[in-house]
């Protein structure tokens, strides 16, 4: 079988223009001599000796090159160190003009707004890896994406948690948002599943915060499959009321098992000018504004202007009454 190698060693030799040849386990034979050049330091150049700091054995060993190693005779070759290296240098190549850069790597899911999560950050790719992996190499200053076959895909700039390097949507749509509301509207039909609160809550999301609210829509359709639609309706309706639009906020109200703040039922609202039709005309000795039963079935009543007409045309008032 051919030797599968570690993918950041093969950037590294790309990048100084290497070749590896990998050895066959347990067989230091075929190393060569290739690892001799640090015990003949050891052994030699620094044995018994002592520096007072770094930079004064630093400038020991460029001498020691000098005067000793690269005059010697080679213990295979039987040749000068220093005229061999001059047959070999016009062969050489130049090194690159930057160093290699040290960075982490690791593979990561194109989700389906075309984007791959890197530290809480999201960075866009295109729209045909969607639903596919792909490498990711960070850096201090940059944010390279490769897909599988190591091909250089996209890079960014990197963004602090949270961020995203351009706003998508569900399917890729673009960042003017065309399309976004049918591609969003699978996840606000999920989250009414859940009940009324559930949705309210969804819609208030996506227009609060519009295509970036899709991705705690996404995390409350997870929400409910390990939650029961009561507990999901109580802190999707507290949330609703404290205005509080992250995903964040829903987990930590199921949490905590209980909603925050009571849930405040919505009741169906009534015209003012419909016909308002009790089942019996108060009399002065049953009437009782506070009778909830009665007012009930009287419709609701929400402003002074309603009440002053409910009292004028539904309720006797004895004489002389103001």
């Amino acid at each position: 079988m051919d030797p599968e190698l570690n993918p950041k060693i093969v950037a590294f030799c790309q990048h100084y223009g290497l070749h590896l040849l990998p050895c066959r386990p347990r067989t230091p034979q075929h190393k060569g001599k290739v690892e001799r050049g640090v015990a003949y330091v050891k052994s030699n150049a620094l044995k018994g000796l002592r520096f007072s700091s770094l930079a004064a054995q630093n400038a020991h060993l460029p001498q020691r090159e000098k005067t000793v190693a690269d005059t010697r005779l080679h213990g295979t070759t039987r040749r000068q160190v220093s005229g061999a290296f001059e047959l070999e240098k016009p062969h050489l190549q130049p090194l690159p003009p930057s160093l290699f850069a040290c960075y982490r790597e690791s593979l990561r899911w194109v989700a389906r707004d075309s984007s791959v999560q890197v530290s809480r950050a999201y960075y866009q790719v295109p729209l045909e890896h969607i639903g596919r992996d792909v490498w990711v190499q960070i850096e201090n200053r940059s944010v390279r994406i490769f897909n599988y076959r190591r091909e250089h895909i996209t890079s960014h700039l990197p963004l602090a948690p949270g961020r995203f390097s351009s706003v998508q949507g569900v399917g890729g749509f673009d960042s003017k948002g065309i399309g976004a509301r049918q591609a969003a509207g699978q996840w606000l039909l999920l989250a009414s599943k859940n009940g009324p609160h559930a949705q309210a809550w969804a819609e208030a999301v996506w227009s609060a915060r519009g295509i970036e609210g899709v991705r705690s829509l996404m995390g409350l359709a997870g929400l409910g499959r390990n939650h029961s639609s009561h507990a999901m309706g109580q802190a999707c309706a507290s949330a609703h009321n404290l205005s509080a639009h992250r995903l964040s906020d829903i987990q930590r109200l199921l949490k905590q098992g209980t909603a925050a703040t009571p849930i405040q039922e919505l009741l169906p609202w009534r015209d003012p000018g419909d016909p308002i039709t009790p089942t019996s005309t108060p009399t002065s000795s049953n009437m009782n504004l506070t009778n909830l039963s009665y007012l009930t079935n009287l419709g609701v009543i929400r402003d002074l202007q309603t009440y002053s007409q409910f009292i004028q045309t539904h309720i006797a008032l004895p004489p002389g009454a103001p």
